[in-house]
């Protein structure tokens, strides 16, 4: 299965993951550039996470 985000961090280090196969959207707040591109990977894996639970109640 491939994967699709949509990922924006702004200039005061706010992070924003949009997944856009389910529209699920994750954010944060980092306090430097490298702790916010981090945070991207973080995001991304827990929407993987939410998408694996969200399948297994169905």
């Amino acid at each position: 299965m491939s994967e699709h985000y949509d990922v924006h961090i702004d200039d005061n280090h706010g992070v924003v993951v949009i997944d856009l196969d389910t529209g699920r959207r994750l954010s944060g707040t980092a306090n430097n550039p490298l702790i916010a591109v981090q945070m991207v990977g973080v995001l991304i894996q827990d929407h993987r996470e939410r998408r694996e639970a969200d399948q297994g109640d169905t």
